[in-house]
């Protein structure tokens, strides 16, 4: 690593059965993990991690997943984010039978990033419950986002780039809600690196067999992002449907948490050949050994 880094992976463990959280538990020390939403944390790097994967083998395994922990200065070197959802827009049954039927009649466009992308428009919704200053994913299966009038106001002052608003339409009456607006990019990034934080899944099944799943953070050639605007889809499908994910500069970032805006976190984007990209491949390539030891962990993320 280099001198004075803080680049780190923090391994998320999810226990399959009772059996599991009680080895686990049985083979950590309190010092050594954190737990959030009964997934416990341990750094990719501690002597913890292989201890707890041996120990759970012998029942029914974790389910893993990762995220990286930068410092400020390691943010600051990265100009793209991806967009991570915090807040949902919920549909009725009625809202999500439209807007899967405005989904699968959009047609499916190949960026030659492998698998081809839908860029989906035309969102319904019955009932608005959305804050001015909050932006909201619709439903549980999309990567499209409805706008508050406060995030609407702050994104065009600030200038910022590559998006459009499209109306959200009120199903009962027909006509667009006043205060919230669909945000669409139709900018989409060329294919992202293929390495150890992506998957590839292995299935019996012919129609997911082979498909990319995405377990950590997306990367790029810098001459891919360079000149793109803030707001931008990638040429992949890493969401259901066909759906791609956001891929935004630092500066929807900083105008977001400046005016407090609230519903996205912000996941860092990799720039291919820089020292801290191969710091953290180096780390998911040690993750995915400790993982591929055992019998009975597994990855999770991704769309399966």
């Amino acid at each position: 690593m280099r001198a004075g880094t803080e680049m780190q992976i923090t391994a998320w463990l999810y226990p399959k059965s009772d059996s599991s959280r009680d080895q686990l538990l049985r083979a950590i020390h309190p010092e050594e993990f954190q737990v959030i939403s009964a997934r416990y944390g341990v750094r990719v790097g501690s002597p913890a991690l292989e201890r707890i994967l041996e120990a759970t083998d012998g029942a029914d395994g974790l389910g893993v997943s990762a995220g990286a922990v930068l410092s400020k200065l390691e943010l600051q070197s990265l100009p793209f984010r991806e967009l991570m959802c915090r807040s949902t827009a919920r549909e009725s049954d009625r809202d999500s039978e439209r807007n899967n039927a405005a989904c699968t009649a959009t047609p499916l466009q190949d960026f030659g990033a492998e698998e081809p992308i839908r860029l989906f428009q035309g969102i319904s919704l019955s009932r608005v419950k959305i804050k001015p200053n909050f932006v909201a994913g619709v439903g549980e299966w999309t990567d499209e986002y409805v706008l508050g009038r406060g995030v609407q106001q702050v994104f065009a002052a600030a200038g910022l780039s590559g998006y459009s608003l499209v109306p959200v339409v009120n199903p009962k009456t027909g006509s667009a809600w006043p205060e919230i607006a669909q945000i669409y990019s139709s900018s989409v990034l060329p294919r992202s690196m293929r390495d150890a934080s992506i998957d590839r899944i292995e299935s019996r099944f012919e129609s997911e067999n082979g498909k990319l799943r995405q377990l950590g953070c997306l990367a790029y050639a810098p001459g891919d992002l360079e000149g793109r605007p803030d707001f931008n889809r990638t040429g992949e499908p890493w969401r259901w449907w066909g759906l791609p994910s956001w891929v935004v500069s630092s500066r929807v970032e900083h105008f977001f948490k400046q005016f407090r805006l609230r519903g996205w976190a912000f996941r860092p984007v990799f720039l291919a050949g820089s020292k801290l990209y191969e710091e953290y491949l180096g780390t998911w390539h040690e993750l995915r050994r400790l993982v591929s030891k055992t019998g009975k962990s597994s990855f999770e993320g991704g769309r399966w």
